[in-house]
């Protein structure tokens, strides 16, 4: 007990405990995590008489613990070292194969550009005398990679040096090249020949129609060389194959080939073939039984996705639609002799195609004639409008032309928008909307004023029906997701979704899973979009879809005032009556304010509709039953009695659904901010006291 004793005393000591276990510090009690450490104290606190043999064991054990830890760490660090030496390797040798590829790339851009036709025409005699190069009966004037000669009787027109050598040696092509390497080199006949192959393969793509793929012909004396090689090589049973001979789906050509038939294999249902068993089965026993056969297994699709069961065997290459930028380079190809202007502006009309549809729609547009700038970008756009109504079920609208009646402060809304799409505002990190939501009853004018948002802002309009994507089924997702793709990639363009409201009437999971994707995208998407939404019952929206960031805009539109009122009236009636044309009036103010009184409650469409069935009765008024042509029309002038007439066979909704118009317009001032300014017109009412009196 006694040695035990000077232990616990000798462990108080910090110098002699530190030489006693060989560690720098020593502590009674201490926390070490070492297990040789845990024991010596254990030990000492136990009171026990060590032996001097065992303690140094212990110690012994302890530094051969601390040697082993360092030993390991130097190991780590030794390998560490030579990853990193190893990486750094690999990394120089990159970094000279990137050097090398540029080089490559250098030389490739040199040997693609033509040689300087003024290099050439001095080459060829010619001499400079002002902007022409005159030499024995040429006068030849050259532009770029353009020339022409402009000598009386010649009038000859090519493009690059291949073509000037010929006109001016009058030559054949083989001889040119030749007497372009002896003057210019191997490299320089071999940039001139590439040059000119370049434009003569543009001018085939421009010129000739694209090849139909047709499929093999059937030659049925080889089905039965094939029929035996599916059944008893492949393992095919005979029953499927005959079932599928039978269909036209399998047959052979002349050659005894296989030709397989793979129809829709998008079908109603995304998963409809390419999760089916057998096929399944097929692409499994490819991999795994003909893996050294170097044969591959395509898989074509619009909207086909694998199965789970096969997506790791299966890799999935999306076809992204191309960047403006992608466009304008190919383009440059295609079209060689249009500015950069041209080419930009006609990028611009395809934005949202492939390029393969943006190929066929500039043949096609050549095909028929086109050819100045303004007139293939009119052409594409058109081909374009097409293509989406075939493929997406949407189309463009134009601007209407007749103006808005009313909605001031809406209308002064859309003006701002029109001035954040400058360079300025971007400069200033301001920018558009996200979404506008326009609310309130039937007939008030929301889709008309989406549609005039599409000439305030200049930009095209997009109107989708979103209640008529429950009608898509399955497809309905895949419809939507490729939509909003289409929208992104063309940017600057109004997603107007009509009747927004119906797409939520029914609280299903399809609706919700919509209501997800446009509600993810509404927030992440970085294009300048800019959706505008109308919906009658507000309500039926989702919450979450109309906080900001999603719509930070909403504005209700209500019923026409008094002023807004007489402002509608005047611009249908201009249509018709002469007298309102140029900002004429054919109303007295007493008569316009009887109209007023009398239409009040009446929305927009039904003011249009009242100015119509009076235009027709004051027509059938004026012309008995056979009308002939006249030479000179008489005036139609549509009175006040045949409005008011024509007021009294219609029903307003404001009126026919009183209750659950008012509910509407109560909820959109809930939510929205007045679309309209307050009347302050000579018509209106203005403060009307207890007894009437105004």
């Amino acid at each position: 007990m006694a040695y035990a004793q000077n232990i616990q005393q000798f462990q108080d000591s910090y110098y002699q405990t530190m030489r006693l276990i060989g560690l720098e510090r020593g502590i009674r009690g201490s926390k070490a995590q070492h297990q040789d450490i845990k024991d010596f104290y254990r030990i000492v606190e136990e009171g026990r008489d060590l032996e001097v043999d065992e303690l140094s064991a212990v110690q012994l054990k302890a530094k051969a613990a601390d040697r082993d830890r360092a030993n390991q760490r130097k190991q780590e660090m030794e390998a560490t070292a030579k990853a990193l030496s190893l990486e750094n390797e690999q990394l120089r040798r990159r970094i000279e194969q990137l050097e090398q590829d540029n080089q490559s790339i250098k030389k490739l851009t040199e040997w693609s550009t033509d040689l300087a036709l003024d290099d050439v025409g001095i080459e060829l005699g010619l001499w400079r005398k002002g902007n022409e190069w005159v030499g024995g009966s040429h006068i030849i004037n050259i532009d770029g990679s353009k020339f022409s000669d402009l000598a009386p009787g010649s009038h000859f027109e090519g493009n690059h040096a291949i073509d000037l050598v010929k006109h001016v040696n009058q030559c054949n092509q083989t001889t040119a090249i030749a007497w372009i390497g002896e003057r210019f080199g191997e490299v320089g006949a071999k940039r001139a020949a590439i040059a000119h192959a370049q434009k003569v393969a543009a001018d085939i793509i421009q010129t000739q129609p694209v090849p139909q793929f047709t499929p093999p012909i059937e030659d049925k004396k080889q089905w039965q060389q094939v029929e035996h090689y599916l059944t008893q090589k492949r393992g095919i049973p005979s029953d499927c194959v005959q079932m599928l001979h039978n269909q036209g789906l399998v047959y052979a050509d002349s050659k005894a080939n296989v030709v397989f038939v793979m129809r829709d294999l998008d079908g109603n249902d995304p998963d409809f073939f390419l999760t089916s068993e057998w096929i399944k089965s097929a692409l499994i026993n490819l991999k795994l039984y003909n893996c050294n056969a170097n044969k591959t297994a395509i898989l074509l699709g619009s909207n086909a996705t694998v199965s789970s069961d096969i997506a790791p065997e299966v890799p999935t290459v999306i076809q992204q639609l191309p960047a403006i930028e992608e466009i304008s380079s190919y383009l440059a190809q295609v079209l060689p002799d249009y500015s950069r202007s041209d080419i930009h502006a006609t990028a611009n009309a395809g934005l949202g195609m492939y390029l393969a549809d943006i190929d066929y729609g500039i043949r096609q547009a050549f095909a028929s004639g086109v050819s100045p700038t303004p007139e293939l970008i009119a052409s594409l756009s058109v081909y374009k409008i097409e293509l989406f109504k075939r493929i997406y079920s949407i189309q463009f609208l134009q601007p209407p032309s007749t103006p808005i009646g009313g909605l001031e402060l809406m209308q002064s809304a859309f003006k701002t928008y029109k001035r954040l799409l400058t360079t300025l505002a971007k400069a200033y990190n301001l920018r558009l909307p996200k979404g506008i939501l326009l609310i309130g009853p039937p007939g008030t004018g929301k889709s008309y004023s989406a549609k005039a948002s599409s000439a305030q802002l200049g930009l095209p309009l997009i109107i989708l029906e979103w209640g008529n994507f429950r009608s898509y089924g399955n497809l309905a997702e895949y419809k939507l997701k490729s939509l909003l793709t289409l929208v992104d990639r063309i940017n600057r363009v109004i997603l107007y979704l009509d009747d927004f409201d119906k797409g939520f009437a029914l609280d299903d999971d399809l609706s919700k899973r919509l209501a997800g994707m446009l509600l993810t995208w509404m927030q992440e998407r970085t294009s300048e979009v800019l959706i505008i939404a109308s919906a009658n019952n507000i309500q039926w929206l989702p919450p979450e879809l109309t906080r900001s960031g999603r719509f930070d805009e909403i504005f209700k539109v209500d019923l026409p005032n008094y002023g807004e009122r007489h402002s509608i009236f005047k611009i249908h009636l201009a249509k018709f009556d002469a007298r309102f044309r140029n900002g004429g009036d054919g109303y007295s103010e007493e008569e316009w304010k009887r109209l007023l009184k009398a239409t009040q409650r009446c929305v927009g469409a039904e003011i249009q509709a009242i100015v119509e069935r009076a235009a027709i009765s004051t027509f059938c008024q004026m012309f008995g039953d056979d009308v002939s042509p006249l030479q000179e029309l008489p005036l139609l002038e549509i009175t006040l009695s045949a409005l008011l007439a024509a007021r009294q066979s219609m029903n307003p909704l404001a009126i026919r659904e009183a209750d659950r118009v008012e509910s509407m317009r109560n909820i959109a001032a809930l939510h929205g901010l007045p679309s309209s300014s307050i009347d302050s017109s000579i018509y209106s009412l203005g403060n009307v006291d207890i007894f009437g009196e105004t």
